[in-house]
């Protein structure tokens, strides 16, 4: 059970968000690489912009400031966090900055979809477990965005997206759906993942599968480009217990074709600036070697 299966639901049935609402649009742009999860109409013909959350907590929270954008062109509509649960102060820190706040009846949620009502339990509203703590997810949107600012000087091209899997990542296009994806692994509790993906979020794509193909067996090659080991064939959570500290795949994912796993063991999440002056090589390193590799391959072209 995913968030996105919650925006799904939501989108079909406003009224669990607040009566009379009219759905209009799932992943409305909200500015430069932003989306909001969807957009709705209220009984007075104000367009509200609805952030959805298995739980609201202040990752949630920073996430719907950047609807600021949207503010400042059109004072009119409404912004609202939409979520199952909150943590302690996170509805008045809303309604402080000027954003509403909605949690969902579980009542009338089950009665709609009946079939969550075991995962809903055993999750307690948040949906996927994950050994990430809220206070690491934050520290970590932090220092995605401190990131993107920074590579921005290099790279202007890359942006920052949340998006409907609520994978928060910087992005880069390369050609057409072809992208660089950067982001943090949710397994490995360290990792940074460093991407390269084919048809970025097509579940599946026969460029990507090609690509796949030509590279298979290169992963030796790649990680010596690299300076890194090469994982291929071996778990992530099994190369961490081998105390390795990176690793490239080649592998047939919509989210990555060629990806390098970067590990911060001991880090301090909450020292900004240290996390991201380490990544910030590893990132243009992996960019640089990995373009010219691309280059060499001319399905990539078409």
């Amino acid at each position: 059970m995913h968030e996105s299966e919650l925006h799904q639901v939501l989108g079909a049935h406003p009224e669990l968000i607040e009566p009379g609402l009219r759905f209009l649009e799932y992943e409305t742009p909200i500015g430069e690489g932003l989306r909001c999860d969807l957009l709705c109409e209220d009984l007075g013909g104000r367009k509200v912009y609805v952030e959805v959350k298995w739980t609201a907590g202040r990752r949630a929270v920073i996430q719907v400031e950047q609807y600021e954008a949207v503010r400042g062109t059109d004072d009119t509509s409404r912004f609202i966090l939409v979520a199952l649960e909150a943590r302690p102060g996170i509805p008045d820190l809303l309604r402080k900055r000027g954003f509403e706040f909605r949690k969902i009846d579980r009542t009338s949620l089950l009665a709609i979809k009946p079939e969550w009502e075991n995962e809903l339990q055993k999750s307690n509203g948040r949906g996927r477990s994950s050994n990430i703590s809220p206070e690491m997810k934050d520290a970590r949107l932090t220092v995605l965005h401190t990131l993107c600012a920074r590579m921005q000087d290099e790279l202007p091209g890359i942006y920052f997206q949340h998006s409907r899997e609520s994978k928060d990542r910087l992005l880069l296009q390369w050609r057409g759906d072809d992208y660089f994806n950067l982001y943090f692994s949710n397994k490995i509790r360290d990792g940074f993942r460093f991407a390269f993906v084919v048809d970025l979020d097509h579940k599946r794509s026969t460029r990507r599968k090609e690509l796949c193909t030509i590279l298979s067996g290169t992963a030796e090659e790649i990680a010596q480009a690299l300076e890194c080991s090469s994982g291929d064939g071996i778990g992530d959570e099994r190369l961490t217990k081998e105390g390795l500290r990176s690793w490239v795949k080649v592998m047939n994912h919509r989210w990555y074709s060629i990806y390098q796993m970067y590990r911060l063991p001991g880090t301090d999440w909450s020292n900004t600036n240290e996390v991201v002056e380490e990544l910030i090589p590893v990132g243009y390193n992996f960019i640089e070697k990995i373009d010219s590799l691309l280059q060499r391959y001319a399905p990539l072209r078409g």
